[in-house]
């Protein structure tokens, strides 16, 4: 009878985690690649597939080395197999999203019960933060995927048996980190880090000193040679071409998105919502029990071996914390398994309550979003919207006057995932109906496929992606001149504010027009045709 229930349950969790890749899927094609950082991604990998350079990668004509390739190579061959498009390029950063929630439902499910894998799973795909990246085709969602693993295989390797021995199962363990390691370092360069990190931080505050013989003996070190072997022959392009120097010193200084460290105060509370008064207070109990409680300990030092490197480096943003989102549903789902005082049990009933209620809130302000929305006003989708989001307050509230308050924020994670493909999916890009793809669309129908020029110093690549093709930059006006008289139907595009001024091309360009939202935004000149 044990096995059968045992088996039904882990039905059940897999029945779960298929939801959760329907939710990442839905509608993720609707909203327009709109990020920068999507946009390099996706560009360069639709050039990859046209010209064939797999080690030499190009974005919008220029090299593209600031980044190791694997996420140019996963989009480029979901390119290959289902043709150019958004939502074939982000299906490769989904799956790593994917396997991050089961990943993190199977180790909550695995250090403690089958309950503490759901919370774990729930929160951490409805956290806003991980379900928004989760589903963009950038670096973060799958440097979060191996990270995570890494993390496990160091976790799992210093574990013990029940009896107090050393698992068996150790080399394994680390052999699997050692790979996780080189796929992150693929993927994204820098996260590669924190596994190694954290690996010393549990020797050094365990005194767990025979597991680096272990980790010698183990072999693992010659796995890791191996696995960082591709990526030591890109960094090795980096540093010829003179790029790694550069971007080095850009992250160390922040010369791009510098920031001082306590920004990220705000950001991680923002990145972990509607969980966040819960991460805090999981995070206040966990270092109260740091003596104690071994996964307490460790889940903490999981996030530290994370947030240093972070807090060290000038390059601060938001997406940043990815890697960070699966300890954080860690932890809350080891609050849910801990043994608490009537006092925090109040306290947490409290917070779940205000947290349930606000999502109420959230409900109406977005119901007052949509009445002024720019040319549509109220629209069915809507409706669906938030009767989720306030039968998710109604249903959180009522399970926690007949349970307790983890099952309640079971309820709350359950529903906000499942709103989330429609609140970031379809009702937030709702509002910009005069997105990338709208420019690009009425960019063909007035001025045909080009060819275009962006005149200036900078290149919108979303628009560049939009329109599916490479746009050169152009910066002085002999350059433009020599391209108007190859191609006498060049049409010249110059980025701009949206209140900026009419801006004036040397004769003989006439300015034709603009459009486009904040930051994408063109002015359009054209050389009149006899």
């Amino acid at each position: 009878m044990e096995a059968l229930t045992s088996k039904h349950s882990l039905l059940a969790a897999l029945a779960a985690w298929l939801v959760a890749g329907g939710l990442l899927l839905l509608l993720v094609g609707y909203p327009p690649v709109q990020r920068t950082q999507e946009a390099r991604v996706l560009e360069t990998a639709r050039e990859m597939l046209e010209n064939g350079a797999w080690l030499n990668p190009t974005v919008n004509g220029e090299p593209r080395l600031q980044k190791p390739p694997l996420c140019y190579w996963m989009a480029a061959g979901s390119f290959a197999a289902l043709g150019v498009s958004a939502e074939s390029g982000r299906l490769p950063t989904i799956l790593c999203a994917w396997l991050t929630v089961g990943i993190v439902g199977w180790l909550g499910r695995r250090w403690w019960n089958a309950a503490a894998g759901y919370v774990a799973a729930a929160t951490l795909l409805g956290s806003y933060l991980f379900f928004r990246h989760g589903r963009l085709a950038e670096t973060d969602a799958p440097a979060a995927l191996f990270v995570t693993l890494a993390m496990a295989g160091f976790w799992w390797a210093l574990s013990r048996s029940p009896d107090g021995t050393v698992s068996a199962r150790s080399n394994l363990g680390f052999n699997l980190a050692m790979v996780a390691i080189g796929a992150a370092a693929l993927a994204k360069g820098g996260p590669a880090v924190f596994a190694p990190l954290f690996f010393f931080l549990l020797v050094v505050v365990e005194k767990r000193w025979e597991a680096l013989k272990r980790f010698i003996s183990s072999w693992a070190w010659m796995t890791g040679i191996a696995a960082l072997l591709p990526v030591a022959f890109y960094f090795f392009q980096m540093r010829r071409a003179g790029v790694f120097d550069r971007e080095m010193d850009a992250l160390l200084q922040g010369r791009d998105h510098g920031s001082p460290p306590w920004d990220y105060l705000h950001l991680w509370l923002l990145a972990l919502l509607p969980f966040s008064a819960i991460w805090v207070l999981a995070a206040v109990r966990a270092i109260g029990l740091w003596k104690i409680d071994t996964a307490a300990r460790r889940l903490l030092l999981w996030h530290c071996a994370i947030l240093l490197p972070l807090l060290l480096t000038g390059n601060k943003q938001i997406h940043y914390l990815v890697p960070m989102m699966p300890p954080a549903a860690l932890l809350m789902a080891w609050m849910t398994q801990t043994e608490l005082a009537t006092n925090w049990k109040k306290l947490l009933r409290r917070v779940m309550t205000i947290s349930l209620l606000s999502v109420a809130g959230f409900a109406v302000v977005l119901g007052v979003l949509a009445l002024r929305r720019p040319g549509g006003g109220w629209m069915w989708p809507d409706a669906i919207l938030l009767a989720i989001l306030t039968a998710t307050a109604l249903i959180g509230l009522y399970v926690q006057r007949q349970r307790t308050w983890s099952a309640s924020l079971l309820a709350l994670a359950i529903g906000w995932a499942t709103a989330a493909p429609l609140l970031q999916g379809w009702f937030f890009p709702s509002l910009e109906p005069q997105n990338v793809r709208w420019t690009a669309g009425q960019l063909t129908a007035q001025y045909g496929l080009g060819p275009y020029c962006f005149y200036g110093k900078q290149a919108s690549l979303p628009l560049c992606f939009a329109l599916r093709q490479t746009i050169p930059i152009v910066e002085t006006a002999e350059e433009l001149a020599r391209r108007r008289a190859a191609d006498e139907h060049l049409t010249a595009l110059l980025l701009t504010a949206p209140q900026a001024p009419q801006a004036h091309l040397p004769e003989p360009w006439r300015y034709r027009g603009r459009m486009g939202p904040k930051g994408h935004h063109v002015q359009i000149f054209e050389v009149p045709q006899p």
